[in-house]
């Protein structure tokens, strides 16, 4: 039950006008840019640059190339014909069986994006987590499966070549 003697009554005085401060200034304009006198000579030449007078006999050795190893990370080769995956069916058995109970259990699902090091003959030489699902057991479940993927070599032009991809892995509920 409320009764007067509960409550304090406070008195706010409202002003009777409210007064609004002018607008800032207006921003002055930048300053126009004057041509100043300059002492050019009004002769200036380039030397004209021709094979005789560099001769390739006289020009440093291009250099080293390299050797990236493929294994060392994941990292850009070009290709002609991009790996595909062979064995869909095998790994859809797999991804089922792989997916951990309790997450499964619960509804909890993600994506894992995984690099794989595809040989010369498409099998899986090596695989590395690219984005994490957030919860570790996807992510191990995924590398899991990952060592299962069987791809076509990917060429370049006609030679097989080794090469990192990288491929989603999708654990969800149905």
């Amino acid at each position: 039950m409320f009764s007067s003697t509960d409550a304090t009554i406070e008195l706010v005085a409202i002003p009777a006008e409210i007064v609004i401060p002018p607008p800032p200034p207006d921003i002055p304009r930048p300053a126009i840019p004057m041509v100043g006198p300059a002492d050019i000579d009004e002769d200036v030449t380039t030397a004209l640059t021709t094979f005789e007078d560099n001769p390739v006999v006289s020009l440093p050795p291009p250099p080293e190339p390299v050797a990236e190893e493929a294994s060392d990370g994941p990292s850009f080769t070009p290709f002609t014909v991009a790996p595909s995956i062979l064995n869909v069916p095998e790994l859809t058995r797999l991804l089922i069986a792989e997916y951990p109970p309790l997450l499964k259990d619960t509804g909890v699902g993600g994506s894992i994006q995984v690099w794989f090091l595809i040989d010369e003959d498409g099998r899986v030489a090596d695989t590395r987590i690219a984005k994490t699902s957030g919860h570790s057991s996807l992510n191990q479940a995924a590398l899991r499966v990952a060592e299962h993927f069987r791809f076509s070599p990917a060429l370049q032009r006609e030679q097989k070549i080794t090469v990192w991809v990288q491929f989603p892995i999708n654990f969800r509920v149905r």
